[in-house]
């Protein structure tokens, strides 16, 4: 018994335990079209957190309105307002620059690779919530009697924006959530470098 049980690690050993000899070789075909470098692999060409990386985006909307584009094309067909230069978005993946839900949309792309992303509010500018909504006498703002509805104000030093959403009896409601909170939002997007 004893004999048996050392053959069979011997063989085990010998032949189940070796593989097929192999060059290693930089890149792996996969098809005649897709190819995988080692690099790849490993994560040196896909975007990953702590990376600077540059892109052009378009977000839209679920029912397709563009809000937001780094393409003069793009904004001016909107009917954007202009602004002073157009050119791809440049910013560092997982340092909260962005909402979360653009953060990890770009993380495993690839050098002028096209996406499009999907962001549920939770990852984009929250819900709407009612306590960002407030009351003030129209008399303890500067201008005050100036304010129409849809009007900007500031707040905290011009750190907050808020719009005014009802004016009656000399308060104004305005609102200080994001204009996009409470909404999906969509994002094409072309990464055009990493560093």
């Amino acid at each position: 018994m004893k004999f048996f049980i050392i053959s069979v690690v011997l063989i085990v050993l010998m032949f189940g335990c070796t593989a097929p000899s192999q060059t290693p070789s930089s890149t792996t075909s996969l098809s005649s079209q897709n190819t995988i470098t080692v690099g790849d692999v490993m994560g040196k060409n896909t975007v990953k957190i702590g990376d600077t990386v540059s892109l052009d985006y378009v977000g839209t909307l679920d029912n397709g309105t563009v809000f937001d584009t780094s393409i003069q094309p793009v904004a001016q067909q909107a009917g954007l307002p202009s602004r002073s230069s157009y050119a791809p978005f440049t910013f560092v993946v997982g340092s909260n620059q962005v909402i979360v839900g653009f953060d990890r949309g770009v993380i495993g792309m690839k050098v002028n690779e096209e996406k499009t992303i999907h962001i549920e509010p939770p990852e984009a500018y929250g819900e709407k919530s009612d306590n960002f909504v407030i009351t003030i006498q129209t008399a303890n703002v500067t201008g005050g009697e100036n304010l129409t509805v849809g009007s900007t104000i500031y707040a905290n030093g011009g750190a907050n924006q808020g719009r005014i959403t009802k004016i009656e009896n000399g308060t104004a409601t305005v609102d200080f959530n994001h204009a996009l909170a409470g909404k999906a939002l969509n994002f094409k997007l072309i990464l055009r470098s990493i560093q």
